[in-house]
């Protein structure tokens, strides 16, 4: 069984948590995923995905604003170490599409998706 920590994401996807909506945006466009983990002192704090941002932008909303006013938490982590079977099932269980991983001590250590599973 290997683990997660063999397929995930450890660049791009994660941003500080005092970041702006547009620094969340440009995250997104580089990491092609259209999700970024909010980190505050190394530890996942939040999530913001594409499809808040898009009905947000459609409100006006102003890009310079702190992002973590409009994230979305907790956020669903697993342990790096855990096999790949273990999150297939909280991906299903939990109807989400990505996992965010984190260490011994609760330290951000990556993203899996949803289609890396698959």
């Amino acid at each position: 069984m290997s683990s997660l920590t063999s397929i995930a994401h450890k660049k791009g996807f994660s941003i500080d948590a005092t970041a702006t909506i547009g620094d969340a945006m440009a995250a997104m466009l580089g990491n092609k995923d259209g999700s970024v983990v909010l980190i505050d002192s190394g530890y996942p704090v939040a999530l913001v995905t594409e499809g808040l941002l898009i009905s947000l932008i459609e409100e006006g909303v102003d890009l310079t604003r702190p992002v973590k006013s409009i994230a979305s938490s907790p956020v669903i982590t697993v342990h790096e170490n855990r096999p790949m079977e273990a999150a297939f099932d909280l991906i299903i269980t939990n109807n989400i599409r990505r996992l965010v991983l984190v260490d011994d001590d609760g330290v951000y250590c990556g993203m899996v998706l949803q289609e890396d599973l698959l």
